[in-house]
């Protein structure tokens, strides 16, 4: 909660992942942040003012994972902030809000070449 610090099981996970995204130089990837609903709290909001930031900078750490460690192009990735909308889990449990705080990846149609 209220971190947008990879872990390094999640880093492990974005490496697996970046040998597959590097297999597709011609695709894009959206990379789009979640939260749960739970305000930011006082200590953190100078650094997330809200939610919608703080998913916005779980999305860009995933983005700048990828380009910094994995060297893949930045022209390939979005990033997205949906903060407390879209929730996938019930945002009254410790197991929905878990659930709600998640970053997703999704492939893209890729570019079409300019004539």
């Amino acid at each position: 909660p209220a971190s947008a610090t990879l872990t390094e099981r999640g880093r492990r996970r974005l490496d697996a992942l970046a040998e597959r995204l590097a297999r597709f130089p011609e695709h894009r990837f959206r990379i789009e942040g979640y939260t749960d609903n739970v305000p930011i709290g006082d200590r953190l909001k100078e650094r997330f003012p809200s939610n919608w930031e703080l998913a916005a900078a779980r999305a860009a750490a995933v983005a700048r994972y990828f380009i910094e460690a994995h060297g893949l192009d930045p022209d390939r990735f979005e990033v997205v902030s949906y903060g407390p909308t879209r929730p996938i889990g019930p945002n009254d449990t410790p197991e929905g809000r878990r659930l709600n705080r998640r970053v997703v990846i999704r492939a893209l149609p890729p570019l079409e070449e300019a004539p």
